[in-house]
């Protein structure tokens, strides 16, 4: 490794992994050796220092393997219509009813033993970081959905990722084109229930010239397992995206997303917000690349964080020479409501172009006391007073969801977590 220490039990079981599996060549090849030669991060990687994963994972985890028992029922109310597929262990368990005429839904799986993915493909299995090398060289299903040029699809795609109790370790990858003037919804469910589990999941997005996608995540997760979660988008001009979430932590979780505008024009919105509890460590860290002229990036973090749990918010804008007139605007705020509870928040800004607006902002602090005295004093109870500070916190976030069945799911499961029923 290339910190000249010894691979952990984690790191050589991933490894002893790979080698019994079939595929023992080309960009998986390559993309164990990177993921070897780095191994698992920890804090002395400045891009983690805040989120120490090889301590998380020293122990060694089986791979995980297909589970037979029935799947369960959404524990969220979203009633809307979709396609629903469910990824269960890093198999894809279900797969998603008939699709509209211009989209296409299959298990990577299938995909690759059908020809339509190659393993060879490099821009797809390419690495942003060690975390995305292991699952480029171990994930041997997940979504692969593609919408054609022109089409708009009125019903949202379900992917549902889902981690068992003792399950051990799994890799999933999914792909995502969007074609060009397409338009898309993927709401996409992280259910994590137990110990005993890493889950790594990894999706590569394409959104065409002119087109434009919208990503609603919800994040629930056991107190006791660990997870990453990587994202990379690539913008064409005219391109848009749009996206959301809301989490509760894990023992460690930590969500990724890599954009890159490519084209002139593009545009991307990015909001976020976790809701942490007991010793629950959350962590949100974006790479924004914005390489063509005239792109927009507005992203918007917030985190309320009680208890012992921690909070990591890393968001870096990186404007290169070309991006002329790119308007990039970045802010994250927690809601400290304990003493024992942290946050870290490290918003970059690296410029090379001469026309821009860009900025950033952090904040973090405990609930206002006038307002909770001005509260109190109209006969409010206090705890009724501190749901709703957090509640008109949050609603920032919340209320540019427009999907109202995932706006209101999202409203009543914030209601719990502050009721103390959790999201675990």
């Amino acid at each position: 490794m290339s910190n000249a220490t010894a691979l952990t039990p984690a790191e050589d079981a991933f490894v002893a992994a790979f080698d019994g599996a079939d595929a023992l060549h080309g960009p998986r090849r390559a993309a164990l050796e990177a993921f070897a030669a780095a191994g698992l991060p920890h804090k002395r990687v400045e891009d983690w220092k805040y989120t120490d994963l090889r301590a998380s994972l020293r122990e060694a985890l089986p791979s995980a393997a297909p589970s037979d028992a029935a799947v369960p029922p959404r524990r969220t109310i979203v009633d809307a219509p979709a396609m629903e597929i469910v990824v269960e262990n890093g198999f894809v368990r279900q797969g998603a009813d008939k699709a509209p005429e211009g989209v296409s839904i299959s298990s990577l799986s299938d995909a690759l033993a059908g020809g339509a993915v190659t393993e060879a493909d490099a821009e797809r299995f390419s690495g942003a970081g060690a975390v995305d090398a292991l699952n480029a060289a171990l994930a041997g299903d997940g979504v692969v959905l593609s919408v054609a040029d022109g089409v708009t699809v009125e019903t949202p795609v379900l992917i549902r990722y889902r981690g068992l109790a003792d399950a051990g370790a799994f890799h999933a990858r999914s792909l995502i084109d969007i074609g060009a003037g397409a338009e898309a919804s993927v709401i996409e469910l992280y259910e994590y229930e137990g110990g005993g589990l890493f889950a790594n999941v990894s999706s590569s997005v394409r959104i065409a010239d002119g087109a434009a996608l919208k990503r609603y995540i919800l994040h629930t997760s056991h107190d006791a397992a660990t997870d990453v979660s990587t994202s990379a988008v690539r913008l064409a001009p005219g391109a848009a995206l749009t996206q959301s979430l809301i989490g509760f932590g894990g023992k460690l979780s930590r969500f990724e997303t890599h954009l890159e505008h490519l084209g002139e024009g593009a545009v991307a919105r990015l909001d976020g917000a976790f809701l942490l509890g007991g010793r629950r460590h959350a962590d949100t860290t974006t790479r924004i690349v914005h390489a063509a002229p005239e792109g927009e990036t507005y992203q918007r973090h917030k985190n309320v964080v009680r208890d012992t749990a921690r909070s990591v918010f890393q968001g870096k804008f990186l404007v290169e020479r070309p991006a002329q007139k790119t308007d990039a605007q970045m802010g994250t705020h927690t809601l400290l409501l304990s003493d024992g509870a942290a946050a870290d928040a490290k918003p970059e800004l690296e410029i090379y172009a001469d026309d821009v607006k860009c900025a950033h902002g952090a904040t973090s602090g405990a609930l206002d006391d006038d307002a909770l005295f001005y509260l109190g004093s109209r006969g409010v109870p206090p705890e009724q007073a501190r749901a709703l500070l957090v509640e008109a916190f949050l609603n920032e976030i919340i209320d540019d969801i427009d999907h109202d069945g995932l706006q209101a799911d999202f409203k009543a499961l914030v209601r719990d977590w502050l009721a103390g029923e959790g999201a675990a």
